[in-house]
């Protein structure tokens, strides 16, 4: 994976690009949070270190912070998407963006990175990452359509909030072989309002409701399902073919409804699952990262460091991930690898 990286320091550079990377990878794996962490975990575990790389000079901070500065973060999303390229059958691949809420400059406060992730609901896997160009919002959607751009889709199944319901991702999703379940609201009315006409007129539309009661809160949630019919091309969302309302309703409070649009013809049930599979991305991604491997901390905050850190971050949650150790929490996971070098060798082989 590493191997494939484009090195942007001088030719006469004193380690290996992939030497440096991997030691950052195993130390991410214990943990490590900044480059002072790399370099003191390459001191402490040397000889571990050696006995992938070959001899092996621990590199100080500043050689760490200058190459994750520099290094391109589009070069090792590719290289990421390359390494975990999956058979994904029919997965659904959350999008959403995450910002890194303390790296920025000074006055950028309102401002900080955003970096928009694909995750497989399903597998548990992040399966891509990219810095977004620019503020939250139109720059988040471009990127997340060049994500889209750098993964296998075939049979899968992407979902999005309202900011990726746009005719560039469905574009993009179908032309990588995939489908979409993407939420529609006002910032695209003409879509919207042919939605609710649909849904408003489609007497036989398949229906399905759920109950569940979770954190003190019981909520019903209730599925509508109808085709869009002819017409559906005018709005230039490619493969668009059904429209769905799912209706909330949490402790007898106000109902909630929400518009979807889908490529793919489901039933109101797996309607009702998909949307909820979405929401995995906060709950079992985005929270791991704050709360586990603490990003929202992390004052790395020049050129590239903050992108290529947060990639790091995501690839060492995929491999934590993938061991098989159903009884153990990623945290404990993390404290194993530090603690226990065969634990941690166990976690890198699964880079293979």
């Amino acid at each position: 994976m590493f191997s494939s990286l484009p090195d942007p320091r001088a030719s006469n550079a004193r380690h290996r690009l992939s030497d440096l990377m991997f030691s950052a990878l195993a130390a991410s794996l214990c943990g490590a949070q900044s480059a002072v962490d790399y370099a003191q975990f390459a001191r402490s575990k040397q000889g571990f270190l050696e006995g992938f790389l070959g001899r092996f000079d621990p590199p100080s901070h500043d050689t760490f912070s200058r190459v994750f500065r520099r290094l391109d973060p589009e070069a090792f999303a590719q290289a990421f998407a390359r390494g975990f390229a999956v058979a994904l059958g029919e997965d659904v691949i959350a999008l959403d963006g995450k910002a890194m809420r303390r790296a920025y400059d000074a006055g950028g406060r309102a401002w900080p990175p955003i970096i928009v992730s694909a995750w497989a609901a399903e597998a548990r896997l992040v399966l891509g990452a990219l810095k977004a160009e620019a503020r939250p919002g139109e720059g988040e959607a471009r990127t997340a359509v060049r994500l889209i751009g750098l993964l296998d889709l075939d049979g899968a199944l992407v979902t999005g909030d309202a900011l990726h319901c746009t005719r560039d991702m469905t574009a993009a999703i179908r032309a990588r072989g995939g489908d979409y379940v993407l939420a529609l609201k006002g910032n695209r009315g003409p879509l919207k309002a042919a939605a609710q006409t649909v849904l408003a007129n489609a007497s036989k539309a398949d229906a399905a409701r759920t109950e569940e009661t979770s954190h003190g809160r019981r909520e019903t949630r209730t599925a509508r399902v109808a085709a869009i019919g002819e017409g559906a091309e005018r709005h230039g969302f490619a493969g668009l073919s059904h429209v769905a309302e799912i209706t909330a309703v949490r402790d007898g409070g106000a109902p909630t409804r929400r518009l979807f649009i889908s490529s793919r013809q489901l039933d109101a049930a797996d309607m009702l699952a998909v949307t909820r599979a979405h929401w995995t991305v906060e709950n079992n991604l985005h929270w791991s990262l704050d709360v586990i491997f603490g990003e929202d901390q992390v004052r790395a905050r020049k050129d590239h460091a903050p992108a290529n850190i947060a990639l790091m971050n995501r690839l060492a949650k995929t491999l934590l991930k993938r061991i098989d150790d159903p009884k153990t929490s990623i945290r404990r996971r993390i404290k194993r690898c530090a603690w226990e070098d065969n634990y941690l060798t166990n976690a890198l082989t699964h880079m293979r």
